[in-house]
């Protein structure tokens, strides 16, 4: 076997891997039944590791239960090479905080923590130039707090809040926007552009991706083209998953179709991702999105 073998060695579990970073997850109806397939996996990834000549260290890895019920305890130990493994309500995973319930509170004020901090050091570089200020928020600071937004951006609105309050503040500073100007007016004053704007933006970038097989194969089945997409109007039409739960309207796969059913034909019909964006842009698409 090679390292790349540990997503082939059962169909009891999926692996995901980056770097030296593996992510393995199962699932089940109940947690009885996902903690028995844990312990499977945990039994099959250490003789992997074992025929392998690898180790993998115990105490640096953890189980996460998620669900949007709570667990009662106690749980029974997860056994990794003869040492348990610490369960936990939330993992840092590629970057990002993953919590038990997908709430996304203990990430968003992370970054917001993070992002406070970054614009509080561009008051010590008053003297540069607004342009240069721009240059060093715009291509340094604000990535690094969007990352992955299309994953946790549906999180409460009063989370998207305080990011949103944190980006005024690094606009009226960088602008040198007057007191006059309300917080609410900085945007439309200056003409930047909202962090959920960039949320629904990323979704619609994802969508542009997966509709033309541009994506990763696990993420192509999350648009199912309509019928329908045959008749002119409705060719790039997509239909939206349907659910059980209301909190599904919050998923990813879900928001991407309601997105992209809501963007122009001119749009979507784009021969590029540059081009998209370029005309998503001058259409004002993101003011159409609705969730």
């Amino acid at each position: 076997m090679t390292s790349s073998d540990l997503t082939e060695i059962s169909t009891n579990f999926e692996s995901d891997m980056f770097a030296d970073d593996t992510t393995s997850f199962c699932f089940g109806i109940s947690t009885d039944i996902v903690l028995d397939k844990l312990q499977l996996m945990a039994n099959e990834i250490n003789q992997w590791a074992n025929n392998n000549n690898l180790f993998i260290h115990p105490g640096k890895s953890k189980i996460m239960l998620m669900s949007a019920k709570s667990f009662t305890g106690p749980l029974p130990a997860i056994i990794l090479d003869d040492q348990q493994i610490e369960i936990v309500n939330e993992v840092k995973c590629l970057g990002v905080k993953i919590d038990n319930k997908l709430l996304w509170k203990s990430h968003v004020n992370s970054i917001n923590k993070q992002f406070s901090a970054k614009v509080k050091n561009l008051y010590s570089m008053r003297n540069l130039s607004s342009n240069n200020l721009c240059k060093i928020y715009l291509q340094g600071i604000f990535p690094s707090i969007i990352y992955a937004i299309s994953v946790w951006g549906n999180c409460c609105d009063s989370l998207i809040e305080e990011l949103e309050r944190t980006h005024r503040k690094a606009v009226r500073f960088i602008h040198k926007v007057p007191k006059s100007v309300s917080d609410s007016n900085i945007l439309e004053h200056t003409g930047w552009k909202s962090v959920y704007h960039q949320y629904k933006k990323r979704i619609a970038v994802l969508g542009y991706q997966i509709y033309n097989g541009l994506s990763p194969t696990l993420m192509s089945e999350w648009l199912v083209k309509s019928d329908s997409e045959r008749m002119l109007k409705n060719r790039f039409k997509v239909n939206p998953p349907k659910f059980k739960k209301m909190s599904y309207k919050k998923s990813f796969k879900y928001r991407s179709a309601i997105a992209w059913n809501q963007i122009s034909n001119d749009c979507k019909d784009s021969l590029t991702i540059s081009s998209f964006k370029r005309l998503y842009e001058k259409e004002k698409m993101s003011d159409r999105i609705t969730f």
